[in-house]
């Protein structure tokens, strides 16, 4: 009868052990499984700023584009020379409500 019960209690043991590891097994799987989720949002995330940044960049150039080429215009219909926007009456003007008339 001893040795039935030194055998059970063995197997119970040897259960137990397992039980925990198989519990350890699922919650390292379910960091990993995180992580990955973590990684795939940074990752997107990481694509929609460096797509906003190249988007700023491309506005950046056509606003200076358009600087350059609206004193050309205007110097076109008036026979008279116009200067370059500069960035203090650019601001002046937005302030006023005139930033549509400069561009």
């Amino acid at each position: 009868m001893t040795v039935q019960q030194k055998k059970k209690q063995e197997l119970t043991e040897h259960l137990t052990q397992t039980q925990v590891k198989i519990q350890q097994l699922a919650s390292s799987r379910q960091i990993y499984q995180e992580v990955d989720l973590k990684d795939h949002a940074l990752a997107a995330a990481s694509k929609e700023y460096e797509e906003a940044k190249e988007r700023d960049f491309r506005l950046r150039l056509h606003i200076e584009s358009l600087k350059q080429s609206v004193p050309r215009f205007l110097t076109k219909l008036t026979k008279t020379h116009h200067m370059k926007p500069n960035e203090n009456l650019v601001s002046d003007c937005k302030s006023l409500g005139l930033g549509q008339m400069l561009y």
